[in-house]
Parts: structure tokens; sequence; C-alpha cells
């Protein structure tokens, strides 16, 4: 039975330790996300570049925290992946192979948080904007991410 199908009959997937926090090198990328929602209304793709721990991953996950809430979504409707990276920056042909993964749990809407970002709307159901790691470095986008944020509070109302 696929994790789609136990999703939707309620079923949550146990994964290993090895799996939830893999440790560095492994192929080119992992996605890690806990629990898997199908369905969710927002699927964030949040980007692991090193293994790290204490008071800067801490204040990173309160800007997570702080950048989902904007959203004002249930929490059952949002689903964080981490995506644990072995390069400084995922190459388009990397994200194209994520995407094609996770259509397969058909998100209303997919946030793609990144460093570097070009333009906040990609298409009608994908959005990127900075990612935690990003704002704790550079404090002064803040105002861009909250204003793509509430941008795409507005576009997941229109949605459902």
């Amino acid at each position: 039975m696929n994790m789609v199908m136990m999703n939707a009959m309620g079923l949550t997937l146990w994964w290993p330790r090895s799996v939830r926090h893999p440790e560095l090198p492994f192929k080119t990328w992992k996605i890690c996300a806990s629990p898997l929602i199908f369905n969710a209304q927002c699927f964030v793709l949040l980007p692991v570049y090193q293994l790290k721990c204490g008071k800067r991953d801490l204040k990173e996950s309160k800007i997570l925290q702080g950048m989902l809430n904007v959203l004002e979504l249930p929490e059952k409707t949002i689903c964080v992946a981490k995506i644990y990276a072995q390069q400084p920056k995922l190459n388009e042909r990397d994200w194209k192979e994520i995407f094609d993964e996770i259509s397969m749990l058909q998100p209303f809407f997919v946030l793609q948080l990144e460093r570097d970002v070009k333009s906040s709307f990609i298409d009608q159901r994908l959005m990127r904007t900075y990612c935690p790691t990003h704002l704790l470095e550079h404090p002064e986008d803040k105002k861009v991410t909250y204003q793509h944020l509430l941008i795409l509070k507005q576009r997941l109302r229109e949605l459902t």
C-alpha cells in the first residue's frame, strides 16, 4: 500500500530516525515530510543545506512558524517538507524532480522557500519566497516576504 492511500485512510506512516534526520552525504536531495498530508491546502518546501542545531535552528523555526501564521490556515492543512540538500543551491532539474514527487499528494498550493528569489509567482499554484535562513541573515527582506505571504493568503482563499 502506498503512502498516499495510507494517508487517505487516516493512517500515519512511521519513519525511522535515519529517514527523519538524514546525515550528509547523500544523493543530491532528499525530502522528509512529517506527517505527509494528502490534498494539503499549502505544501511548504523548506530547503536545508546543512545539518545544524542550537540557537540558530531555533530562531529559524520561530521565523518559519511566524510565516505560516500569516497564512491563517489550520495546522492540519499545512504540510512542511524539509529538503535536505548537499549543494548550497538546488538546480531547476532537482526542483522539477521534487515537484514531480510531491504532485501525487495533490496539494492545492506549493510554497517554495529559497535563499535566492528571482520571482515570487511561477504559476497559479506555486509561489517562491525567502526561506528562514535567508531572513535570519538578511532581515531587510522580511517586508517583501510578508507581502508575498499576504498575496499567497489571498490566493489560497480564492482557491478554497
